[in-house]
């Protein structure tokens, strides 16, 4: 039985339940942000108010879902008892656990989480129009587009559910899960500047060291759940493939299941990005030695836009890829998973349920791409007064690859408050174009702490997930720069 566990399970993971990733933007979008703004805009190097910026820690973890959910005020009883109580509520009359309790919607679902840890994040301004940026990081993300509403109901419950036995049809469905690791540069340029308008650009490029990976996509699925195991399969046209750290002969629960390989792929990706600032006053200070100039005044308006994780990586290192296909209004054999013990023997069992007996047919090859999660990302940021500002960003994903990692659309608005030493803002945003999350973060010098949904950290409404972004880091500002060059001769025209 547990052989049969973990085969369903890895099964559904195949056939379309995984969870799908974010980014945080938490404490990006200040002109104190340096190189923390790196993740929205190369080119806000030379916007920003910093001409040194180095990362000592920076952490940001995301996950959420419109499927599952608890009350927040249930989150602490849930955690202090290691997952032992699991609170259930009120649906229509019945009370259904809180894992399965949106399934009532019957619409596709999504799910979104991520992971980004970056090791070493900096950015040196050179003379006021130049800047350059390194940084090396580990990023994990997944995305579930899609996904049938009985799916995780199936995977929680399994088919001894009476209810559940109806057909079930579906288009779509796509998830990747992605770990990687990824050394960058980048470089911002002000190409031009004159009077109250200035235009900067940046770019940053990537080589991408891929750890592993696993992605399915559903183009189509019909099937019929007859009974308790009962599975009959109309039609499915499915794409799976694989880079994992796994001893893909050794059963589930070997001790040498894992295997020591590291790096699984690799590619190489870019960012790209433009702002153009309004200026409030075309006056500025100038060193009398040296090149390095720096606005006397705030802007009054900024507007720029970038192109976010264009790239790949190639996975060739135990890689696998298989296509099933099958029309035939054929019986899945549920209960023959009984004697699967090893992926591969999970592989060679699909194929043979989806092939008439042949084993290795699904195989189509052993390499395969993975795109990143490309986005276009769209910013405003307007200078209300003196500190006080407001920005507005869009974050669209675009699917480049046949196989992608896709971050979540989402609309924010933030107003801030932003000084040398203090920043604090509250993001607005409608995440996934369907539900608004009221954010908190602040900057106390050279540390930064926030997340986009506070209402889970004060117990208030349902908890679909949570975020959490803390930065350590330590800057010196383009002010502080020219106030300690006291051989400096100022001229200001």
């Amino acid at each position: 039985m547990l052989y049969k566990r973990i085969s369903l399970s890895l099964l559904f993971l195949f056939l379309l339940f995984n969870g799908a990733t974010a980014q945080s933007f938490i404490g990006s979008q200040s002109n104190y942000a340096g190189s923390n703004a790196l993740r929205m805009n190369p080119a806000s190097m030379t916007t920003s108010n910093l001409y040194f910026d180095v990362s000592l820690f920076q952490f940001g973890v995301m996950a959420y879902n419109d499927y599952a959910y608890l009350m927040s005020k249930d989150v602490m009883k849930v955690a202090l008892t290691l997952g032992e109580y699991v609170p259930s509520y009120d649906v229509n009359g019945v009370k259904k656990d809180f894992l399965v309790y949106d399934q009532y919607g019957h619409r596709s679902r999504n799910l979104y989480e991520s992971l980004d840890l970056n090791i070493l994040n900096m950015m040196y301004d050179i003379d006021g129009r130049q800047a350059v940026g390194f940084s090396f990081n580990t990023r994990v993300y997944t995305n579930a587009k899609n996904i049938p509403w009985e799916i995780p109901v199936i995977c929680i419950n399994g088919t001894d559910d009476s209810t559940l036995y109806d057909r079930y049809q579906s288009k779509g469905a796509k998830v990747a899960t992605m770990e990687w690791a990824e050394v960058a540069l980048s470089y911002s340029n002000t190409v031009y500047e004159r009077y109250n308008h200035k235009f900067d650009v940046g770019v940053t490029a990537k080589y991408l060291i891929g750890y592993s990976a696993a992605v399915a996509n559903v183009n189509e699925l019909d099937y019929n759940i007859i009974g308790d195991e009962d599975v009959n399969v109309n039609l499915i046209d499915m794409d799976v493939a694989y880079a994992l750290p796994l001893n893909y002969d050794e059963p589930f629960t070997s001790d040498n299941l894992f295997n020591d390989d590291v790096q699984r792929g690799g590619g190489f990706a870019t960012d790209l990005g433009f702002f153009y600032t309004r200026k409030s006053d075309s006056k500025t200070l100038r060193k009398s030695r040296g090149n390095y100039n720096i606005s006397k005044v705030d802007y009054i308006w900024r507007v720029g836009a970038s192109l976010m994780d264009v790239g790949f990586i190639n996975f060739s290192d135990n890689a696998l890829e298989h296509h099933f296909f099958a029309d035939n209004n054929m019986k899945f054999d549920v209960d023959g998973l009984n004697n699967v013990k090893t992926m591969n023997e999970l592989s060679s069992f699909i194929s043979a349920n989806y092939y008439n007996g042949d084993l290795t047919k699904s195989l189509v090859g052993n390499s395969f791409l993975v795109g990143l999660p490309t986005t276009l990302r769209v910013q405003f940021d307007y200078n209300m007064y003196r500190n006080f500002f407001v920005n507005a960003t869009l974050i669209q994903p675009v699917r480049l690859f046949k196989y992608s990692v896709m971050a979540a659309p989402r609309v924010m608005v933030e107003p801030r408050y932003e000084s040398e030493y203090f920043d604090f803002a509250l993001p607005v945003s409608l995440y996934d174009y369907e539900f608004i999350h009221i954010g908190a973060s602040f900057r106390l010098a050279y540390l930064t702490v926030g997340t986009e949904n506070i209402a889970n950290y004060l117990g208030l409404g349902k908890m679909r997930g949570m975020d959490l972004y803390v930065s350590l880091k330590f800057n010196l500002s383009k002010a502080s720069k020219m106030a300690n060059r006291r051989d400096a001769c100022w001229t200001a025209f």
